[in-house]
């Protein structure tokens, strides 16, 4: 009697469903998602799940959508610390997995651990554990390594552990997975789920089914994703993308893996061409980093499944799901404004003239090209004959660089020089051609004129300013505004006269 009361006691606990949690907003249909805003939120939808497996059968149907990025690194150091396992899994086993449509809504979950070596209270370790007939979608997920990473025994994976029948598309996760059996940067085993357009950074290590995105694949579809890992180690069966049963019909097609990733096994570097299930379509086809960052590759319709290249672009474009700063960074969603951009390279200006004439008026050098990516400083401008220094500095050195990758400020000399050309008055030669000349202040003496010859006064930009003639006087006094060079033009002989 006793014990049949404990088993409808358990079949109560697992038969019931709890009220759904309400969240930070929404009614959990498509077009009215329920809204999970914050780490509690996410925790829990964990706790509504866990709870038992009416609860995780009740999310089946049901639309979640996360409202911005979510850091749990306050929550797992607090609340959330599970006596130092850190975060619990959503959906902890097979039978307690989470059923429904998970959108990103193209944000992140960042500080993501786990300290489960030995899967304590749950059978698949990663943000979800479990995950059944469900949809996971525009999610990036960041491990914080320096808590330790994301650490279980089996069925370990940065987004999920386990994966029964679901769809997961344009997810990333970065950061480092500890396991032991069917462990993978982003999901421990894939059975006959359907994965795309993802990938997975960081290092994998555990005891057997070691993959850089998923530690073991049976039946499942895995395509146009990327094993983008530094490395992966294991005791027994590794695979650089994912460790498939062929035999039991999975299919994996288009996807491709960092080929400088090391892969070893028990501590010694392994052959990644050759070692156990390695083949070209679990391994993923070999690509540098250089091409992983590069947008041409993702935009290229050839390099992937039914040729329809990612849905990415390389600057903001908000109809698009995915952006990359090209050359210099995977794939990031459109809506993440936290990714540095890349610096642009720029071609070094040089002055546009460095040799200049004593005019007597102040004379500006400039840069050739122009450009508001830098600026003009020091001697820019200056009158007297001299020797100067201008100084070219960037306006922002974390965007933009010069062609040679520095950021320094470049220094350009440049001079004023006098004009040999004779200039009036002449201490040794006061007279030439019989024509005196004088200046006072801001006046012009010209004496020894021919008579009646017509007298012209012009600056150096060759404006004219006065006229007369001397008619029968031999000396005339002309008034200037400001210092500088003049030409005097008396008759047919021109003089260059210096005010000062």
């Amino acid at each position: 009697m006793k014990t049949l009361a404990i088993i409808a006691l358990i079949a109560f606990q697992t038969l019931t469903a709890y009220a759904i949690p309400s969240f930070c907003g929404g009614s959990g249909t498509s077009s009215d998602p329920y809204q999970i805003c914050t780490a509690q939120d996410l925790a829990d939808l964990g706790d509504f799940v866990n709870a038992g497996a009416s609860n995780a059968l009740s999310t089946a149907g049901l639309y979640f959508l996360l409202m911005n990025d979510i850091n749990l690194t306050s929550y797992i150091s607090g609340t959330g610390n599970n006596g130092g396992k850190g975060w619990k899994p959503i959906g902890k086993q097979d039978n307690f997995a989470f059923q429904g449509y998970f959108n990103g809504g193209g944000h992140k979950i960042i500080g993501l651990w786990i300290n489960r070596p030995n899967n304590e209270d749950v059978e698949g370790v990663g943000l979800f554990g479990y995950i059944m007939q469900a949809e996971i979608s525009n999610l990036g997920v960041e491990i914080n390594n320096t808590a330790g990473g994301v650490k279980g025994k089996s069925y370990v994976g940065g987004l999920a552990g386990g994966n029964d029948r679901s769809i997961i598309s344009n997810v990333y996760v970065t950061g480092n997975i500890i396991g032991g059996n069917n462990s993978g940067g982003l999901v421990g085993t894939n059975y006959d789920g359907t994965i795309s357009n993802c990938y997975a950074t960081g290092d994998v290590s555990g005891f057997d089914y070691v993959g850089g995105l998923v530690g073991y694949n049976i039946k499942g579809t895995i395509r146009n994703s990327i094993a983008a890992n530094n490395s992966i180690s294991t005791r027994d069966n590794i695979c650089r993308l994912a460790c498939n049963r062929s035999d039991l019909g999975g299919t994996l097609s288009n996807n491709y893996a960092n080929s400088a990733m090391t892969i070893s096994v028990n501590g010694s570097i392994a052959d990644a061409d050759s070692y156990h299930y390695i083949d070209n379509d679990i391994n993923g086809t070999g690509k540098s980093l250089s091409d992983l960052k590069s947008f041409a590759f993702y935009n290229t319709p050839a390099n992937w499944y039914n040729n329809e290249a990612w849905d990415i672009d390389n600057a903001v474009n908000l109809a698009k799901i995915w952006r990359i700063n090209d050359g210099t960074s995977l794939p990031f969603f459109q809506s993440q404004t936290d990714i540095p951009q890349p610096q642009v390279d720029i071609a070094k200006p040089v002055l546009a003239q460095t040799t200049f004439t004593y005019t007597g008026s102040p004379i500006t050098v400039s840069l050739n090209p122009p450009s508001s990516s830098y600026t003009l400083s020091g001697d820019v401008t200056k009158t007297n004959a001299g020797t100067y220094t201008a100084t070219v500095t960037l306006v922002d050195p974390t965007t933009s660089r010069w062609e040679d990758g520095t950021t320094i400020d470049l220094a350009f000399g440049w001079s004023i020089t006098e004009d040999e050309t004779p200039i009036f008055p002449n201490r040794e030669n006061p007279l030439i051609g019989r024509i005196g000349v004088q200046t006072i202040s801001n006046t012009i003496i010209l004496s020894n004129l021919p008579t009646n010859t017509k007298i012209e006064l012009y600056n150096l930009q060759g404006k004219h300013l006065h006229s007369s003639h001397s008619e029968n006087s031999k000396i005339l006094v002309i008034s200037v505004q400001t210092k500088g060079i003049y030409i005097v033009k008396v008759g047919s002989q021109i003089l260059r006269i210096a005010v000062r």
